[in-house]
């Protein structure tokens, strides 16, 4: 292995740990601030007395769906994964392209979260 091909891989293996990383972090930070608000509304703030119960509708569906895209990215990171792997075995080279949907879900998951929590 000449030291191009070392670069790449450490590259490669350094993106891997951030994006696993990303979602980790992302799928706790979303999970957490979902019990904190249900746990805040239970013991702190009971449910009958709250005055903008829209607002924390909207929070807990935005940690949900910061969620849900979390795992739409997983799967399409897997299949994308997947798809590289069977070219690298058939040689075509020219068929490796990246995903153009990870980084906008991605994208929304930071917004999503980001809202959620400025909402709740």
């Amino acid at each position: 292995m000449n030291d191009k091909e070392k670069y790449l891989k450490d590259l490669f293996e350094d993106l891997n740990y951030s994006i696993s990383k990303f979602d980790s972090q992302t799928l706790a930070i979303s999970g957490g601030a979902l019990g904190f608000s249900l746990t805040f509304i239970k013991d702190i703030v009971p449910f009958s007395e709250a005055i903008h119960i829209s607002i924390l509708y909207i929070s807990l569906a935005l940690f949900i769906l910061t969620i849900s895209f979390e795992l739409l990215g997983h799967h399409l990171s897997i299949r994308q994964i997947s798809n590289s792997i069977e070219s690298v075995f058939e040689e075509k080279y020219d068929e490796l392209k990246p995903d153009k949907w990870i980084p906008k879900i991605n994208a929304s998951m930071i917004i999503s979260i980001a809202i959620g929590i400025f909402l709740n």
